[in-house]
């Protein structure tokens, strides 16, 4: 069975090794912590080609496909000397099957994260993760399961969730003193409690 191992800490010497004569992309500095890094967009795209290569290969080869993400859990996370906290490389992975009904949902739902994030990128653009979750409605039960599959590529690619045309939304749109008159009413006072 061939294993697409393609983990935070990995993702970048899996295409060194596998990608001959294109364009490489930088190795991960910190060999025992798997940090998710920003990356240029053309080097993500390649990175996404490149794990739909390898599913395509191993399904092609009648081999299970699986991604192998770092686990994000409590048990894998380092602390390092200034108390920041970092996922371990090593210590636990998570890997997906598509062998069952709930495993292909899970895959498939990835897949489908890494294809809007391939179109993003390509089309230069970015997005809430609200607006993500919107333009794939369709494929996932709420907002909740997707920001969790979101997390997921970010665990599968290593790169950061703005390098994979994600941004965090403004927490209002409206700022200062706000009072709201409806027709016939009196106004409304929207800066008091």
């Amino acid at each position: 069975m061939q294993v697409v191992d393609v983990p935070v800490h990995n993702a970048r010497n899996y295409m060194a090794e596998n990608c001959q004569g294109e364009e490489r992309v930088p190795s991960c500095q910190a060999e025992e912590l798997s940090d998710a890094r920003h990356l240029p967009k053309e080097e993500v795209i390649k990175l996404i080609e490149n794990l739909a290569l390898a599913f395509i290969t191993s399904v092609s080869d009648g081999q299970d496909p699986q991604l192998v993400l770092v686990k994000r859990s409590q048990k894998n996370v380092i602390r390092d000397s200034g108390g920041r906290l970092h996922l371990g490389k090593n210590k636990t992975v998570k890997r997906l099957f598509a062998r069952n009904a709930a495993g292909a949902g899970r895959f498939a739902k990835i897949w489908q994260v890494l294809a809007l994030i391939q179109r993003l990128l390509a089309e230069s653009k970015v997005v809430t993760q609200r607006e993500g979750y919107y333009t794939l409605v369709n494929h996932f039960k709420n907002q909740s399961e997707f920001n969790a599959t979101l997390q997921d590529v970010v665990a599968l690619t290593g790169c950061t969730r703005a390098s994979l045309g994600f941004h965090a939304s403004s927490s209002g749109a409206i700022a200062g003193l706000v009072s709201w008159k409806m027709e016939g009413s009196d106004p409304i006072n929207c800066s008091t409690g």
